[in-house]
């Protein structure tokens, strides 16, 4: 009875054993991308995926986004007042530099300059005649018939006049200067972005009349780190492209580089000039910029999320016959989604890119998927 009984409980003993392995088998079965699955993984062993080290060449580029400005944008302001007499243009009219575009009464101005001018000439002929009174009595002096006294007063006459005759003439500048501000022209080719001011209305000096905006003359300022700065070189092509216009992109270079940081942000602006030609961009339209840093050729990258971080080593794992290695790396730039390896790997190096969270150096594993080994040429934010 008791040889039964013992017999029992060892069947019982191992079907629970088959049970349990079976258990585990199913949990580390692997999964293809629809679902299904697709094979089984030793217990002893990690499923990892893997990546072959290549060389590759990857584009490093800038990518920032900036808001458009016109190169000159300003606000005509009135440099004399008076009443607004016409208004030549009106919103979204283009405005040549030296065009018209508005008209203030100059009637009273026009007075002013007339007697600025009988002024001067009046200063003119009291001048003439103080020096001749002057020449005159040089020529007497010898003769005794002139006091010195009488003769400084002459010569304190022809100071004066010539005095006169300068203030005069500077008043007449003054007079011929406000009868040309009675007439506002557009100080360079831009568009009215807006109109302020209408015919009848009363203006004085810097009241301002008009926003004109250079619209064939666009620029866009970006802020860029102290890193990427001096990686930058003014005539740098630059490619534009607006959100609003998928798989459209505008051509611009680069303008102009700060050389003072901003004390809130540390960045460095730097001035893009659009190519105006081909593009119809307007000022405030927001705009997508990207750049090329620096082409890296022949160089080997691994994906991010396989570089491990100790302290100030860094290093990936590598599949090394069944088990995996550790090895210590020099890294380079990351480049979106990869990172340069400048020493530590080799050409054809496998390295593991998931699944070696809880690995350590030795460890056993198979490796159940490969990853593309040629990362696409990305951007650098």
């Amino acid at each position: 009875m008791k040889s039964k009984i013992t017999a029992v409980i060892i069947v019982l003993v191992l079907l629970a054993a088959l049970v349990g392995i079976g258990a585990l088998t199913y949990m580390n079965r692997s999964e293809a991308p629809d679902g299904t699955l697709v094979r089984e993984v030793t217990l002893s062993k990690h499923p990892v995926q893997t990546r072959v080290a290549k060389p590759v060449t990857l584009v490093e580029k800038l990518a920032s986004t900036g808001v458009l400005k016109a190169e000159q944008d300003v606000i005509l302001t009135a440099e004399v007042g008076g009443k607004v007499q016409q208004v030549r243009k009106t919103l979204g009219d283009p405005c040549k530099k030296g065009d018209l575009y508005l008209q203030i009464d100059s009637e009273s101005y026009r007075i002013g300059l007339a007697q600025a001018k009988a002024a001067l000439t009046q200063s003119e002929v009291a001048l003439d005649h103080a020096e001749r009174d002057w020449r005159r009595m040089e020529k007497l002096k010898a003769s005794a018939v002139v006091t010195a006294q009488q003769l400084d007063g002459a010569e304190q006459a022809v100071r004066a006049g010539r005095a006169t005759v300068a203030q005069a003439r500077a008043a007449l500048k003054q007079a011929q200067r406000n009868v040309r501000e009675t007439k506002v022209r557009c100080p360079f080719t831009g568009f009215v972005a807006e109109r302020m001011i209408d015919p009848g209305q009363a203006v004085g000096p810097q009241t301002p009349l008009a926003r004109l905006v250079d619209m064939n003359n666009l620029k866009l300022v970006l802020s860029v780190t102290s890193g990427k700065i001096g990686r930058l070189r003014v005539g740098q092509k630059v490619t534009l492209s607006d959100p609003n216009l998928p798989g459209q992109t505008f051509s611009g270079a680069v303008s102009r580089l700060g050389v003072a940081a901003d004390p809130q942000t540390r960045t460095f602006p730097v001035e893009v000039k659009v190519n105006q030609d081909e593009s119809g961009l307007r000022a405030g339209q927001v705009i997508h910029v990207s750049l090329e840093l620096e082409e890296h050729r022949d160089v080997l990258a691994v994906p991010i999320e396989a570089l491990i971080v100790a302290t100030e080593q860094k290093s990936v794992l590598v599949v090394n016959g069944e088990s995996a290695k550790k090895v210590p790396v020099e890294v380079g730039p990351q480049i979106e989604g990869d990172v340069i390896i400048r020493s530590g790997l080799k050409p054809n190096d496998e390295v593991i890119v998931m699944g070696g969270n809880n690995l350590v150096d030795g460890d056993a594993i198979e490796v159940v998927a490969k990853a593309d080994s040629a990362p696409a040429p990305a951007q650098t934010p």
